[in-house]
């Protein structure tokens, strides 16, 4: 699993429950919860070892962006064990053994449009609206080829699967 902050037991809170649960609640969310109390999530990896053995691995970290390959990842990020998407890809990308199936869920993070706009540049968006469009498109595109590239080179068949929010709002509704 490659992703963000949806793909893990992670939401907004206090300062430090955040930091606390970021680098604590591993293996508790939708995708790889191991925990066999009835009473936890029927996970992904659960559903799917019903009829098959498998080995799960999270690549994810809570604020993780779609950022440059390049890019820095920064003190809190990096406090909190996150890697971009650049930075799952390479650990998946070194691995002997690639993957039957990878699946990935990121983007969020990259929708603050105003962090660094001045008031002016605000109240007209559109360009910096183009701007971001145009680099997380550029960005997800290449560590998406680098997976697609090695899949391609493997003697066995492997599944990419991207999820995506097409709605925020209805997301976030209880």
């Amino acid at each position: 699993m490659m992703g963000d902050s949806l793909t893990q037991h992670f939401y907004i809170s206090s300062p430090i429950s955040l930091f606390w649960r970021a680098r604590t609640q591993r293996r508790k969310n939708w995708f790889l919860d191991t925990d066999p109390d009835p009473a936890s999530i029927w996970s992904v990896y659960e559903r799917l070892q019903t009829f098959t053995p498998l080995v799960a691995t999270e690549y994810n970290g809570a604020g993780a962006l779609v950022a440059p390959t390049r890019a820095s990842e920064g003190i809190r990020r990096r406090i909190v064990r996150t890697r971009n998407l650049s930075g799952q890809a390479r650990q998946i990308l070194r691995k002997k053994r690639f993957p039957d199936l990878i699946l990935i869920w990121i983007g969020h993070n990259n929708l603050d449009w105003v962090e660094g706009l001045s008031p002016t540049q605000r109240a007209h968006p559109e360009k910096r609206l183009q701007e971001i469009a145009t680099q997380f498109r550029q960005n997800y595109t290449e560590q998406l080829q680098w997976l697609i590239d090695r899949a391609k080179t493997e003697n066995h068949r492997v599944a990419i699967v991207v999820f995506g929010v097409a709605n925020l709002e209805a997301f976030f509704k209880r």
